[in-house]
């Protein structure tokens, strides 16, 4: 059976939204409301079922038990039978990846905008243990008003708990992954999304990343043993303490990047800032 003949009780799909090598996403409309959503399901094609089961709880979770702003709502699942899905709000806007291939890079305001929103959601994230586990331009929806939402938990761990995803796939993407991630041992931590919100904000502020592009090999030897090359001289002539909170972010060693609530304090100043100059 073709993946878009699978059919979802209760649910038209419409089209294709997005797929990786687990997942589909799908825009689809709610036959009972009439009202549009979005559907996410396990791959026809992967052959390991628990495992994409396991990725499909870990969002269910994170979106049952989330309540701000920037997350989706969920609005039904189904892990009892196959096809295995859950169905979330329909969010309408683009993808940040989307905006920067558009614009390239953004002005640092609307950066500090954007990345206060990404902070107050994580702050209230991993004050109750979670990580989101692939903080990247495709997870970060972007909607009226720049006001975001944050997708895929596929990679959530409960770091309170001990809870951990047993999976052979790699936990998060290569050039936003934190080093201690590419060890031998995964090291897996709040920190790690700290780390990569720092390359995030550092390409909406450049165009580029903060290491050089590479086969994932490469950069996942880079992000184990090389500095981020230069990073004040990239960073251009932004408010010293702006740099500093980058630059701490994008530590190596986990314990030395800044909590998320601490963060988020740091970048509400920058905003009033803004607002008060501007």
């Amino acid at each position: 059976m073709n993946q878009d003949k699978e059919v979802y009780p209760g649910y038209l799909i419409e089209s294709l939204l997005a797929q990786g090598p687990v997942t589909v996403v799908y825009s689809a409309i709610d036959l009972a409301s009439g009202l549009p959503c979005v559907i996410k399901t396990v791959r026809l094609d992967y052959l390991y079922e628990k495992q994409a089961l396991a990725f499909l709880k870990n969002e269910i979770k994170v979106l049952e038990t989330i309540k701000h702003a920037a997350c989706p709502v969920l609005l039904k699942s189904n892990i009892e039978i196959q096809p295995f899905f859950f169905v979330m709000e329909k969010v309408e806007g683009c993808t940040l990846r989307h905006e920067l291939e558009r614009k390239f890079s953004f002005s640092p305001p609307v950066v500090i905008e954007i990345s206060r929103q990404i902070l107050s959601f994580l702050s209230n994230l991993h004050g109750i243990g979670f990580t989101h586990g692939d903080i990247k331009p495709e997870n970060i929806l972007i909607g009226q008003s720049k006001k975001i939402k944050i997708v895929d938990f596929a990679f959530s761990s409960n770091v309170r708990m001990n809870e951990k995803l047993e999976t052979n796939l790699m936990l998060g993407t290569p050039n936003y992954i934190a080093p201690e991630l590419c060890a031998e041992i995964p090291v897996i931590s709040l920190e790690n999304d700290i780390y990569s919100l720092g390359v995030l904000i550092f390409e909406m502020l450049t165009g580029s990343l903060p290491h050089p592009e590479g086969t994932i090999s490469q950069t996942l030897l880079r992000h184990q043993s090389d500095p981020p090359a230069k990073l004040r001289q990239k960073l251009g002539e932004l408010n010293p303490k702006f740099i500093n909170a980058i630059v701490d972010m994008l530590s190596f060693d986990l314990h030395d990047r800044p909590k998320a609530k601490n963060l988020l304090d740091i970048f509400v100043k920058f905003e009033i800032e803004n607002m008060v100059s501007g």
